[in-house]
C-alpha cells in the first residue's frame, strides 16, 4: 500500500502537469469578425537604393528606421523593375490587428510618418502603400 501511493501521487501530478502545459500551449480559435474597424494591412514597397543620393542601402538602414515607427513587421527582399531596370527592393508588411491594434487614425499617422522618414533618409523618390482594411483597399505613390 505504501509503494502504490506514491507512485499513483506521481501519476496524478504527471497527468495534471501534461493538462497545464497543453492549456499553455492551446492556440486561440481563429475568428473571421471584422468588427474591428481598426484591423489592415498595408505593405511598403521600397527600393534599396537612391539615384539622388547615389548610395545603396542594406535592409539593417531600414530596419534602423522601422523600428522607430512600429513594434513588429515583415521585411522581404526583392527584385523591383523601375524604368526597365532591374533594382533591389524592399517589401515592408505591417498589420494592425490583435493584441497590438491601435486605432485607425493613429495608425495611418505612424505609417505617414515611417513613410516620410524613409523617403527622407533615404532619398527615396516616391514610396508606394497599399492599404487593406475590411471593405477597403487602396495603393497609392507617396512623392517627394
Amino acid at each position: 500500500m505504501r509503494r502504490i501511493l506514491p507512485s499513483l501521487l506521481l501519476a496524478v501530478i504527471i497527468v495534471l502537469s501534461a493538462i497545464l502545459i497543453l492549456q499553455s500551449c492551446a492556440t486561440p480559435p481563429l475568428t473571421n469578425d471584422a468588427s474591428s474597424t481598426n484591423t489592415a494591412i498595408t505593405r511598403l514597397y521600397i527600393s534599396l537604393s537612391s539615384k539622388r543620393l547615389q548610395r545603396e542601402y542594406k535592409v539593417g538602414d531600414v530596419e534602423k528606421i522601422l523600428v522607430n515607427h512600429f513594434n513588429g513587421a515583415t521585411m522581404q527582399e526583392s527584385t523591383g523593375i523601375h524604368q526597365g531596370k532591374k533594382e533591389r527592393s524592399l517589401v515592408i508588411t505591417i498589420i494592425n490587428c490583435c493584441s497590438w491594434e491601435e486605432p485607425k487614425k493613429k495608425f495611418q499617422e505612424k505609417i505617414n510618418n515611417l513613410v516620410m522618414q524613409l523617403r527622407n533618409d533615404l532619398g527615396q523618390e516616391s514610396i508606394l502603400v497599399e492599404y487593406i482594411a475590411p471593405g477597403k483597399t487602396e495603393a497609392f505613390e507617396l512623392y517627394e
